[in-house]
């Protein structure tokens, strides 16, 4: 019993090791979103889902799932796909500010006090809806943790997808054609994150992606799902991604309601 108990530990660090990958991923991340490494931080974003999707998978194939395993997984989605893009969105939403720029102290000795607030406080309300992406995010994750039954399906939008969809946005907002009709502003970001938090929480059924459930009705879809989705970010980059991310939403929930 004891060889085998030591065994499995052994095994379990692998998994362990990716998802601690992860981790460091969305730690690097957030020195990168606020020091001027925006692209930088998506792609780690893009790094800490790959290990995300593997981590479980390679569980599985050595059989050595763990409690520590699936505890460190929340803890490191709750950085990479909770704290980062909420991270992104905010520096992303500040630099769309009137104030943005100001310095919160006098620059010259004859400047006059007090200087401008940095931001304003009219303005600094926006900043803080980005809080709720990791407060909704750890909600989610905490739930599903308690979960005894698992479904075939996630309940609410999962934090890697709602983090890839902001990964998609941002990454795009250069070359996207909506961007030369509509200015952006940061008060859009600020409801629009406030609205996708919702979807973390909800309960609208989503189809999962992750190899770790049984083949089931549904692995025919998570295959199209998944080709339609590298073949969109092989020809359109971060706008492939986004406009998949975007279809992956009313698609699971139209076909699972079907189903």
């Amino acid at each position: 019993m004891n060889n085998q108990t030591e065994g499995q530990t052994v095994w379990s660090f692998v998994p362990n090791a990716m998802t601690l990958g992860n981790l460091l991923c969305g730690c690097i991340g957030l020195v990168g979103a606020f020091n001027g490494g925006e692209e930088w931080a998506l792609y780690c974003i893009a790094i800490a889902a790959a290990l995300d999707f593997a981590d479980g998978a390679i569980a599985r194939l050595l059989r050595a799932p763990s409690a520590m395993g699936r505890e460190l997984d929340s803890l490191a989605d709750l950085v990479s796909f909770g704290l980062l893009p909420a991270a992104l969105l905010m520096v992303h939403a500040r630099s769309l500010m009137p104030s943005y720029g100001m310095s919160p102290w006098p620059l010259e000795l004859n400047a006059q006090w007090p200087m401008p607030t940095f931001p304003a406080q009219v303005e600094a309300w926006w900043l803080l809806c980005f809080a709720a992406i990791p407060l909704a995010s750890a909600w989610r994750l905490a739930r599903y943790n308690l979960m005894t039954v698992k479904t075939p399906h996630f309940m609410g939008l999962p934090t890697p997808a709602h983090a890839m969809l902001w990964m998609g946005f941002l990454g795009s907002l250069s070359s996207w054609p909506v961007t030369w009709l509509l200015k952006l502003e940061a008060w859009h970001l600020a409801l629009a994150a406030l609205g996708t938090s919702a979807l973390l929480v909800s309960n609208l059924p989503m189809l999962s992606l992750k190899p770790s459930e049984p083949l089931n009705r549904f692995l025919l879809l998570r295959l199209v799902l998944i080709i339609l989705a590298v073949g969109a970010v092989i020809f359109w980059g971060f706008l492939g991604l986004f406009v998949v991310m975007i279809l992956y939403i009313p698609f699971s929930i139209l076909i699972l309601r079907l189903l």
